[in-house]
């Protein structure tokens, strides 16, 4: 199996989203469908093509979490991890209560501070945006969530008087 290959999948709060990397070569992220195994073979088949990875299932939804990662292991498609916040090797956090920190947002300023080379800070748009910052050593420092765009969209519109609901397409 090549250990340099990897596939992550992120269970989000409206969906899941997979990549692969190998190296600095990126695949992706895309939305998967739907957060199933049958989506994963289809999607990471093609980013595989034919070879084994590492597929890293992470997210904030431990019960889909585990689903997938059962579903994954079906699939034979490499060794399948599950992580959370307390996984061995993920940098320490500056954070008093790290178990709080989403593992996205963990794995995200670690993959940019490496890419960085240090200090690095992540924005990230989905359900919520989030701006984190990194250590030299790819440790949260800390950050903000505020509301995603479609949030933000609907709580303007159904909290006051005269702004309409705009649709985000395009």
């Amino acid at each position: 199996m090549d250990l340099e290959r990897m596939v992550v999948i992120d269970v989000g709060n409206s969906g899941a989203k997979i990549g692969a990397v190998k190296g600095e070569e990126v695949a992706g992220p895309m939305r998967l469908p739907r957060a199933d195994g049958r989506a994963v073979r289809d999607v990471a088949g093609r980013m595989l093509q034919g070879k084994e990875a590492v597929i890293a299932v992470m997210g904030s939804h431990p019960e889909k979490i585990e689903g997938l990662a059962w579903e994954v292991r079906k699939l034979h498609l490499g060794q399948v991890v599950v992580l959370d916040p307390k996984h061995k090797g993920l940098p320490a956090t500056a954070l008093p209560r790290p178990e709080r920190a989403g593992i996205d947002r963990r794995l995200q300023v670690l993959a940019a501070s490496h890419l960085a080379g240090g200090r690095a800070a992540v924005v990230s748009c989905g359900t919520a945006i989030t701006v984190d910052l990194a250590d030299d050593a790819g440790g949260l420092l800390g950050g903000a969530i505020l509301p995603g765009l479609g949030l933000g969209a609907h709580a303007l519109a159904t909290g006051t008087a005269r702004l309409p609901e705009v649709p985000l397409e395009g």
